[in-house]
C-alpha cells in the first residue's frame, strides 16, 4: 500500500479533488434535506428523527396527500387551501364533494407537475388518482 504523501502530485490532486467533491455533495444533500423535508415538519413541532421518519415512511394516521402538503409540498398551497383540504380529508374525502373545492385547488396548484404527461410525478387530475 502506497502512502499518499509519496504519490505523484497529479494523484494527490485527483484524490483531494475527489474527496472535496464528495464532501461538498454530502453537505449539499444535508442542506437540501433540511430545507425540503425537515424544516416543514419542525415548524409543526416534530424533532429531527421524527421529521425524517415522517418524510420517508409517512405518518400512519394521516393521508399521503396531507403528509405531502404539510411537508415537501407546503409551499404549493396557501394556509386557507390547506385548511380546506384538511377539512375535506377529515370528512372522509368523499368523492361527491371533491369537485366543489378540492378539485379546483388541485387544478390550480398541483396539476402543472402532477398531470398524466407530467413525467416523474404521479398524476393528480381526478379523484381516483
Amino acid at each position: 500500500m502506497k502512502s499518499l504523501r509519496l504519490a505523484p502530485l497529479s494523484q494527490r490532486v485527483l484524490t483531494a479533488t475527489l474527496l472535496a467533491t464528495f464532501g461538498l455533495g454530502y453537505l449539499l444533500a444535508l442542506i437540501y434535506m433540511y430545507a425540503q423535508e425537515v424544516r416543514p415538519h419542525r415548524l409543526e413541532g416534530h424533532g429531527l428523527v421524527q421529521s425524517v421518519a415522517n418524510t420517508f415512511h409517512g405518518i400512519p394516521s394521516e393521508s399521503p396527500l396531507l403528509v405531502s402538503l404539510r411537508g415537501s409540498m407546503s409551499s404549493t398551497v396557501s394556509a386557507e387551501e390547506l385548511a380546506e383540504i384538511v377539512k375535506w380529508v377529515d370528512a372522509g374525502a368523499p368523492e361527491a364533494t371533491f369537485g366543489e373545492k378540492v378539485g379546483p385547488i388541485m387544478e390550480s396548484n398541483c396539476v402543472a407537475c402532477h398531470s398524466a404527461d407530467g413525467g416523474y410525478f404521479p398524476p393528480l387530475t381526478t379523484y381516483a388518482e
